[in-house]
């Protein structure tokens, strides 16, 4: 863990230890930068059969909750981008969970190249945030490779998963009722 988004001293740490994890979360900090070496570098960490769960890679709307730097409140920034760019560069095997603002779940093996097709135009919109982010709404199924939470509960059901799923329409329905009270 690093006091600061400067985490140089805890990579050299992790480059001389070499451990591999099964299981990383990846929850960055939502510029570009720290979102994509938190990916690189939880792709480097992960041992064989692992898997990486990335946070916000499919923010609901453009605007301010995709601001490059930081806006108090909601926030996915552009981890939205590094995501695409990561699985486009390297290829694993991913889909991503069509809840709380976009989950990722990337394995360390190879897959399909989701570029496939994609790339040229990805490239052509990549560098203004709002016009990716218009981009990866339209064509969100393919290149995130998205699924609903019910499909996802379907395939990969456990106590945990229906665990998290209760608490997650919990979350959600406080939240309402406070909207609804306040307003």
């Amino acid at each position: 863990r690093s006091a600061s988004l400067d985490i140089a001293p805890c990579v050299a740490e992790l480059d001389r230890r070499r451990p591999r994890y099964d299981v990383i979360l990846v929850d960055p900090f939502h510029d570009y930068e720290c979102s994509r070496r938190d990916l690189d570098l939880a792709f480097r960490l992960l041992g064989e059969g692992g898997t990486i769960v990335v946070h916000d890679v499919l923010p609901p709307s453009g605007g301010r909750i995709i601001s490059p730097s930081f806006v108090p409140g909601s926030w996915c920034g552009l981890t939205f981008l590094a995501f695409v760019d990561f699985v486009m560069d390297e290829r694993p095997v991913f889909f991503t969970v069509d809840c709380d603002f976009g989950c990722g779940i990337v394995t360390r093996h190879r897959g399909d190249d989701v570029g496939r097709g994609w790339r040229d135009e990805w490239q052509k919109v990549r560098g203004d945030h709002e016009e990716a982010f218009r981009f990866l709404s339209r064509h969100r199924v393919s290149l995130l490779n998205l699924q609903t939470a019910r499909d996802f509960v379907k395939k990969h059901d456990s106590p945990a998963t229906r665990t998290y799923l209760r608490e997650a329409r919990r979350l959600r329905a406080a939240s309402l009722f406070r909207r609804l009270w306040k307003g």
